[in-house]
């Protein structure tokens, strides 16, 4: 698997979800924007407070996909012999990229799990280099390349 590729489909998916999340942010403004009219009393308030809420919640998703955005661009992009962030590291368990935590992602027909460098299994990988084993969760995994 071509690590470029991968960052580069990481950064595309973002800008995907930036987008809709971008979307979803315009239309709660619009929703709370028309409840703002209304005069029904009570029930109108109700409507506006829940708009607001979800308005909140959908921006503070476009915040965090913008910061893991931001952070993703961020990440160097060279070839490296031990896992440290930017790393591509495959494992007899499966393949990490240590970059932003987006989960699980499908790239060329095969999986990936993209995680930040605070995530626990990140951390464990810290350092190691082709060869090595680490244990996380009772698991053993032994790392076959590091890219």
């Amino acid at each position: 698997m071509n690590k470029t590729d991968l960052h580069r489909t990481c950064l595309e998916l973002l800008k995907t979800q930036i987008s809709e999340r971008s979307k979803a942010v315009i239309d709660a403004q619009e929703s709370v924007f028309s409840n703002a009219k209304s005069s029904a009393g009570d029930k109108h308030e109700t409507g506006r407070a829940m708009a607001q809420i979800e308005l909140e919640k959908l921006s503070n998703n476009l915040s965090q996909s913008k910061q893991l955005y931001a952070a993703l661009q961020q990440v160097k992009k060279c070839l490296s012999q031990t896992v440290d962030t930017g790393a591509l590291c495959e494992t007899n368990i499966g393949l990490f990229y240590i970059s932003v935590s987006l989960g699980k992602i499908d790239v060329d027909g095969k999986s990936v799990f993209c995680l930040s460098s605070a995530a626990p299994i990140s951390q464990a990988m810290m350092g190691l280099k082709q060869g090595d084993c680490f244990t996380v969760n009772g698991v053993t995994h032994t790392i076959k390349e590091v890219k």
